[in-house]
């Protein structure tokens, strides 16, 4: 009787999902779409903004470029039902000289030669490069630069990397501050507290600058993405899960300087780093209650595979976890889904909590955090949804592929 009240429920889920699934196409392809004077009005930008680039370009570096494709800006409204966002009537101008291609942003609306482009971008990250090692007295491997307002206000394209203002080789203060930079600087295994920070604000201008300090080579390596977001919520954004492979890091400029180390510790093969270096960390282990109490709770059918349970014991804020997925019972299915969980008391009694799970860069370890809170006798481990027929597997491979096509809509729309 469980089993098939349990099936109806799945096979009702699964509908729910696909029913709104077809709503969103119905919002996307029925009777949507710009009208022939909004295409009109954007073919004009395009030609006008094309116009403008050469000559923009001409004037600011003295070379005929060629105009390969255009692509209007358009309103960002951070609503999912606004398919169709209005252009803004600046255009995104990819242009090509000799055999070097970049970008120019530039309006439309009317003649001008008042734009951004990234036509010096590997220029200026090489000064940044030498003068930041100049300064700092060791060895960068990396400078990841954002410029010209990326993610910031209310428009579509994406202008990393773009600037207005022509780099003479004296003025990289000048270029850094007027264009509102962000930049990343990756090094291996240094000690961050000992740069000049007064030094690296007159060399490099008052604008953001993150340091990030690897553990070592291989860390490094191991990261698939270092260009750290330093306007994310908050600023540390996404660091916290890479901390397993960063020893430390450190920010300079803005509004929101500070520097941190990554206290990482071990225990039966588990790392885990608490969000205040000095705090004081316990983990025994201890038996958790049986799995299906969280079943209904993000698992179908939940089955502990860590060996352990660990009672956790702190007076820090949160603790990043890093469970090594070899650790884990072998899974037959791909589709079987792990998840760090805890199980906790407070004053409403016992609660089944599960960590926001991703994997590692390297694809090696479950990464969750863990908030203290108000919780007693936290006892930690890790769960699989085991339930997984054939007929399910296949509708979750279904539905990975409509979420895969949503999330392509979502970012050719909204980044």
């Amino acid at each position: 009787m469980k089993k098939t009240r349990k099936a109806k429920l799945n096979k009702l889920g699964c509908k729910s999902i696909l029913f709104l699934f077809c709503l969103l196409m119905c919002g996307i392809f029925s009777g949507c779409g710009y009208s022939r004077e909004e295409k009109l009005q954007m073919k004009e930008y395009k030609k006008q903004a094309s116009e403008n680039a050469i000559c923009y370009v001409y004037e600011k570096y003295g070379i005929e470029a060629k105009v390969i494709e255009t692509e209007c800006e358009k309103l960002a409204r951070f609503t999912i039902l606004d398919f169709w966002p209005s252009a803004t009537g600046n255009v995104l101008v990819h242009m090509k000289y000799d055999k070097e291609e970049f970008l120019v942003v530039i309006s439309g609306t009317e003649q001008t030669n008042a734009g951004m482009d990234n036509y010096q971008i590997e220029e200026i990250r090489q000064a940044i490069k030498e003068q930041a090692t100049e300064l700092v007295g060791f060895s960068i491997e990396e400078i990841g630069s954002i410029y010209g307002g990326a993610c910031r206000g209310s428009m579509k394209i994406n202008k990393n990397g773009l600037v207005n203002t022509y780099y003479d080789g004296t003025n990289l203060a000048q270029i850094l501050t007027e264009n509102g930079s962000q930049t990343v600087c990756s090094c291996i295994d240094e000690d961050l507290s000992v740069i000049d920070d007064e030094g690296m604000k007159k060399a490099l201008g008052d604008e953001e600058m993150l340091f990030v300090s690897y553990r070592s080579k291989d860390d490094y390596g191991a990261v698939k993405e270092r260009n750290i977001n330093l306007g994310g919520f908050p600023l540390a954004y996404g660091i916290e899960e890479k901390s397993l492979f960063i020893r430390e890091y450190r920010v300079f400029g803005g509004i929101d300087e500070e520097y941190v180390k990554f206290d990482l510790r071990e225990q039966d093969g588990i790392y885990y780093i608490p969000k205040d270096s000095d705090a004081k960390i316990t983990l025994t282990a201890k038996k958790m209650n049986n799995a299906s109490n969280w079943n209904g709770r993000g698992f179908s059918n939940a089955k502990q595979v860590l060996d352990n349970a660990y009672l956790v014991e702190s007076d820090t804020e949160a603790i990043y976890f890093f469970v090594p997925r070899a650790l884990l019972e072998e899974s037959e299915s791909a589709d079987e889904m792990e998840k760090i969980v805890y199980q906790c008391y407070n004053e409403s009694g016992t609660q089944y909590e599960h960590a926001v799970t991703w994997l590692s860069d390297d694809g090696k370890y479950l990464f969750g955090t863990i908030y203290m809170r108000d919780y007693s006798d936290i006892r930690l481990s890790v769960l699989r949804d085991i339930e997984v027929t054939e007929k399910e597997g296949q509708v979750r491979a279904i539905l990975r592929g409509i979420g895969q096509f949503v999330f392509e809509i979502f970012n050719s729309i909204f980044l």
